[in-house]
């Protein structure tokens, strides 16, 4: 009985020092997931919006943490929805301050208006041009244990970058 006490206070105290360690770890896993899901998403788009020859926009909305896929219809001159609302995986999150997609009045392909938090690809794969001295936008994630990570979209070429 003393021996298996013994064990089992070894294993509680192993346990205690390994525990940290584990929470820190899947929270660094969610929030890597998430951000190379948003990654994936923009480019998937970017390439969408080069191959097809119509603009598109991931719109992201902080209250929910969500992001939906926006294709420019040339016939009715609105978005029409090309994915469902999907939130982001583990918890990860993001606020109004988080997101640098600024909107814009008009596109030169579409002439409609881009909503705020919207990153927008015209069909060469950029952003649209804009007297501007920004290179990029950035895009904060945030998950579990105060972790982040901030992904770039450059204006010129369209590329996303932050993994």
């Amino acid at each position: 009985l003393v021996e298996l006490m013994t064990v089992l206070g070894v294993v509680a105290i192993l346990f205690a020092i390994a525990a940290p360690t584990i929470s820190n770890h899947i929270a660094l896993q969610n929030i890597r997931s998430a951000g190379q899901e948003v990654v994936t998403v923009l480019r998937e788009t970017r390439e969408a919006a080069i191959n097809q020859g119509l603009p598109r926009i991931v719109r992201f909305n902080p209250a929910d943490a969500t992001y939906q896929v926006f294709e420019y219809d040339l016939a009715a001159k609105t978005w029409t929805a090309r994915s469902a609302v999907t939130p982001l995986p583990g918890g990860v999150t993001f606020a109004d301050d988080d997101v640098d997609f600024p909107p814009l009045a008009s596109t030169p392909e579409a002439g409609a208006a881009v909503p705020e938090n919207a990153a927008y690809f015209d069909t060469r794969g950029r952003y649209p041009y804009q007297n501007t001295t920004v290179k990029s936008y950035e895009f904060v994630l945030r998950g579990g244990l105060g972790k982040t990570i901030t992904l770039l979209l450059h204006r010129r070429t369209g590329q996303v970058t932050g993994l």
